[in-house]
């Protein structure tokens, strides 16, 4: 009889633990919703209350809604290590977004210290579990460390659940060679889903692939629409591309006022091939009025950017004085700078400095040298200063048909 009735006690011990914590997990599941409801409704201080109290209980959707609450600053202090406190607690308990937030608190040191490995292995846990960005991040990090058949792995993964950003890192991928074989058939058709996405920089390979004609038969009006749509977003490469087809009504009517807008709204955007253009067409008075001050500005902006021609002409207008006040040695450094990235151009120009010992030292076979060596890669500017030398007997022995020589192959290129 006392056995009988120790073990019906045991048994009711249980039901009443197990019914309590029932109980417990279903006013947590309630405080949570009407924390959701009251966060819906604009109420962010009477959610983050409700929130509280359902995260202290452990209830994970609540810690990770709390933890974005204290990090976007609704209802409660902005906080970014109370936000990782909280969502740790989600992602310790297994939820896939809680998961990916903290391995992008990691990566970025938001409110916990910064750590790539920690990253990864957040990022990875919540992957597995099919969360899309982060199986987009571990596809990227693979993609930087030349892990293509990983990157491609993880990208596929996030790009089937239909990731515009995946869609378009793989077709990019695909389409530029990046890590892994280039294949432009495999890149057309993610390219396409990302560009009917609105990414931008799908849109922008994919007009490539169609300027080339590759993969596809080359259709410059299909490139034109598509840099258009790039560009409206505000990719500055799209918008130089834009400006040359109208500059050249390649796909498009042919229409120089508004090539040089978009001409001008790239370089505003950082484009450095747009700003060189731009400072270029300023120095030669082509489609704007004539401004070398003008032109030193954008190709100053331009060469910061390492823009190798760039460089090669900012300092001509140093050394000729022109927009800018003349300075031989800032001339000699912005030479040196494009000669270094292997500018023709700017090899010709520092043997004219040698030739007229303007900033260095006279010195005819060294420019002899650095003219032949520009001359021969095709620079004109430097086959008729080559040109001058052999009439003059400068540096080469006199020779008039060499020099003629050197002045027609000039004069060919205009």
């Amino acid at each position: 009889m006392t056995r009988a009735l120790l073990n019906c006690t045991k048994r009711l011990s249980r039901f009443f633990v197990v019914a309590g914590l029932a109980l417990s997990a279903f006013h947590a599941y309630a405080t949570y919703d009407m924390g959701l409801k009251r966060y819906e409704a604009g109420h962010y201080e009477k959610a983050a209350k409700e929130w509280q109290r359902a995260a202290a209980k452990g209830d994970r959707l609540a810690q990770y809604r709390l933890a974005l609450l204290y990090d976007e600053g609704k209802g409660v202090a902005q906080d970014a290590e109370i936000a990782a406190r909280w969502v740790r607690r989600a992602a310790l308990q297994g939820l896939a977004p809680a998961q990916f937030k903290l391995a992008t608190a990691h990566a970025f040191g938001l409110g916990v210290k910064q750590d790539e490995r920690e990253a990864l292995s957040w990022y990875e846990k919540a992957a597995l579990q099919g969360h899309a960005e982060a199986q987009l991040a571990l596809g990227r990090h693979a993609l930087k460390n030349g892990e293509g058949a990983r990157a491609v792995d993880w990208l596929e993964q996030a790009a089937q659940q239909n990731l515009p950003a995946a869609q378009a890192e793989l077709g990019l991928a695909y389409a530029q060679g990046t890590r892994v074989p280039q294949d432009f058939a495999a890149a057309l058709p993610w390219l396409e889903k990302a560009s009917e996405a609105q990414v931008a920089s799908a849109q922008f390979a994919l007009a490539g692939l169609f300027a080339r004609g590759q993969g596809v038969v080359r259709d410059d009006v299909r490139a034109v629409s598509l840099y258009t749509q790039a560009a409206d977003q505000g990719l500055a490469a799209a918008q130089f591309e834009l400006a040359l087809a109208y500059e050249s009504g390649r796909g498009v009517a042919r229409d120089v006022a508004r090539g040089m807008e978009w001409l001008k709204r790239a370089a505003q955007n950082n484009d450095a091939a747009a700003q060189f253009l731009l400072g270029q067409r300023y120095h030669k008075g082509s489609g704007v009025k004539q401004n070398d001050k003008l032109a030193a500005e954008w190709l100053a902006k331009a060469a910061e950017r390492q823009h190798t021609e760039a460089q090669s002409l900012l300092g001509f207008l140093y050394a000729h004085g022109l927009g800018v006040k003349q300075n031989f040695a800032a001339a000699r450094a912005w030479y040196d700078k494009a000669i270094e990235q292997g500018s023709h151009s700017a090899t010709g120009r520092l043997g004219y400095l040698y030739a007229v010992g303007q900033g260095v030292p006279t010195d005819y076979k060294r420019a002899a040298s650095l003219l032949r060596a520009a001359a021969d890669a095709g620079d004109a500017e430097a086959q008729n200063n080559l040109g001058y030398l052999y009439a003059q007997g400068h540096g080469v022995p006199q020779d008039q048909a060499e020099a003629v020589r050197w002045y027609r192959r000039a004069a060919e290129q205009g």
